[in-house]
């Protein structure tokens, strides 16, 4: 129940982390 929540905190961080931060979530959900 809480990755709903959670996964929404991430995907908006992402959109401010840098390219680099993003490829690192990116390998993470493969």
């Amino acid at each position: 129940m809480a990755l709903g929540p959670r996964l929404d905190l991430r995907h908006t961080q992402s959109l401010v982390m840098t390219p680099q931060l993003r490829q690192a979530i990116k390998l993470l959900q493969l």
